[in-house]
C-alpha cells in the first residue's frame, strides 16, 4: 500500500481521504468540493473551453468550491471544463486525466502507460480506463489499478526547487522545449496547438488576432512616436512575436526562466522584425540587472495568464497576495499615462480579483471570448500605493 498512498500523496497531497470530500447536499444538484491547502503537482496539458448551452453553463458542468479553508461558507462557482487534459507524476512517468462531453454532462477518462525499462516497445504497463461521468470511481480503479500491477517503486521523492523560481521555471519547460519545433514560425499559433499553458491561450488564430486589436487600442492614447510594448511571462505564446511582427512598436517579453528565453531568442533571430526579451521577476522588477526594466519604461503591459496563474494558488488569501506584488510590480513598470492589457482565464474584472485593482480604472473595448481580456488604465490618485513604497513597507 506504499506505492497506492505515493500516488495519493502526488495527486491531493498527505492524508487525502481525510482532507478532501466531494458531497453534494441532498437538496443541491451542484457538487461541493473542499481540498486541502497545498502545492499543485498536477501539468496542465490543456485547459479546455466551456460548455455553454444558450450562452449558459449547464449545471451538470458547475460545482462549488472553498478558495480559503479558513472560511468555509465562503463558496466560489466553478466551472468543469470539457477538452481538459493534465498529467500528474509518479516516479518519473505521468497519470494523464481527460475530459469530455458526455451525453448528460462530462465524462473522465485516465491514461497510464510504463515504459519498458530495458527500452523495449512493449510497454511494461498500460492502463487505459473508458470514459466514465463519475469522477471519483475513476480516480479510485486507476489508483488501485497502478497500485495492483505498475510495479511502482518505493524511493522516496526528492524535492526540487522552489514553485515559481528560474530554476522551477527552467525545469517546467524542459520537458515542453524538447518536443517544440523551435525551427517553426513562432508568429504562427498553429505552432503551438496542444501545448495547453505552455503554447499560451492564443493557440487559435482568431484569439491571436483579437489579442493584437485589443493591444493595438490601447495604444490610441500613447503619444509616443514607437510605443514600448512588454509582455509578461510570453512563454511559447505566438503573441509577443506577432505584436513586434505586425504593430509600429517596439515589442518586449518579460521571462523568468533562463533555458526558455535562450529558446525564444533562438526562435526570434530569423525574423524581420523579431522582439527582444529580458529576464526578470514581475513581483519585483527592479531587482533586475536588465537594463531595459527601468522604472515607467513601458507604454502597454500585456499579461498573458500570469497575474490568473498568480491570483489562483490556494489559499485564495496567498493567490490574491501573488497579484498584488505582481500588479505592484507593473506599475512600477509602466508610464503614468500607460495602459495594462489582461488576457485570463479567470475573470480578473470581477470579484474576488477586482479589490486588487483598486489603483486601476477599467478601460472599454477589448473583448476575447470564451477568455476574458480587460484593458486598464492607472488611477491619478494621491492614495495610490508605489512598488517602491510598498516594498520598503514589507521590509
Amino acid at each position: 500500500m506504499k506505492a497506492l498512498n505515493k500516488i495519493r500523496k502526488n495527486i491531493a497531497g498527505d492524508g487525502v481521504e481525510e482532507d478532501t470530500a466531494r458531497a453534494v447536499e441532498p437538496e443541491m444538484k451542484i457538487s461541493i468540493v473542499r481540498v486541502k491547502a497545498q502545492p499543485r503537482k498536477h501539468k496542465v496539458i490543456s485547459y479546455g473551453y466551456r460548455k455553454l448551452v444558450d450562452g449558459e453553463v449547464p449545471e451538470m458542468y458547475r460545482f462549488q468550491y472553498l478558495p480559503d479553508p479558513d472560511l468555509p461558507e465562503d463558496l466560489h462557482p466553478g466551472v468543469i471544463p470539457a477538452g481538459f487534459s493534465a498529467c500528474v507524476p509518479v516516479d518519473q512517468d505521468m497519470v494523464y486525466f481527460h475530459t469530455r462531453e458526455g451525453d448528460t454532462g462530462p465524462e473522465y477518462q485516465v491514461v497510464y502507460t510504463q515504459p519498458d525499462p530495458a527500452g523495449g516497445d512493449t510497454p511494461a504497463h498500460s492502463m487505459v480506463l473508458e470514459w466514465t461521468n463519475d469522477v471519483d470511481a475513476i480516480w479510485v480503479e486507476a489508483l488501485q489499478q497502478l497500485e495492483d500491477n505498475a510495479g511502482l517503486s518505493e524511493v522516496e521523492e526528492v524535492e526540487g526547487p522552489p514553485q515559481m523560481t528560474p530554476e522551477w521555471w527552467d525545469i517546467h519547460y524542459l520537458e515542453t522545449l524538447e518536443i517544440v519545433d523551435t525551427s517553426a514560425d513562432p508568429r504562427n499559433p498553429d505552432a503551438r496547438l496542444g501545448l495547453g499553458l505552455e503554447g499560451g491561450s492564443l493557440a487559435d488564430a482568431g484569439l491571436l488576432d483579437a489579442a493584437v486589436t485589443c493591444v493595438q487600442k490601447a495604444l490610441w492614447n500613447i503619444s509616443t512616436a514607437r510605443p514600448r510594448v512588454l509582455v509578461i511571462g510570453c512563454g511559447l505564446s505566438p503573441l509577443v512575436f506577432v505584436l513586434a511582427d505586425r504593430l509600429p512598436v517596439d515589442a518586449s517579453c518579460l521571462e523568468l526562466s533562463p533555458s526558455l528565453l535562450e529558446s525564444l531568442e533562438a526562435m526570434a533571430s530569423p525574423l524581420p522584425r523579431p522582439p527582444s526579451f529580458a529576464q526578470g521577476d514581475i513581483t519585483a522588477p527592479e531587482a533586475s540587472t536588465d537594463e531595459a526594466l527601468k522604472p515607467s519604461s513601458f507604454d502597454v503591459i500585456v499579461d498573458e495568464n500570469v497575474l490568473d496563474g498568480m491570483a489562483c494558488r490556494f489559499p485564495i488569501s496567498v493567490g490574491i497576495a501573488s497579484l498584488q506584488q505582481a500588479l505592484q510590480g507593473i506599475t512600477w513598470l509602466l508610464q503614468p499615462a500607460g495602459r495594462l492589457v489582461t488576457i485570463s482565464f479567470a475573470p480578473l474584472a470581477a470579484d474576488p480579483y477586482l479589490d486588487s485593482f483598486y489603483d486601476w480604472v477599467l478601460q472599454p473595448g477589448c473583448a476575447l471570448d470564451p477568455l476574458h481580456a480587460a484593458s486598464w488604465g492607472k488611477r491619478h490618485s494621491p492614495h495610490s500605493r508605489q512598488h517602491g513604497a510598498a516594498k520598503s513597507a514589507e521590509t
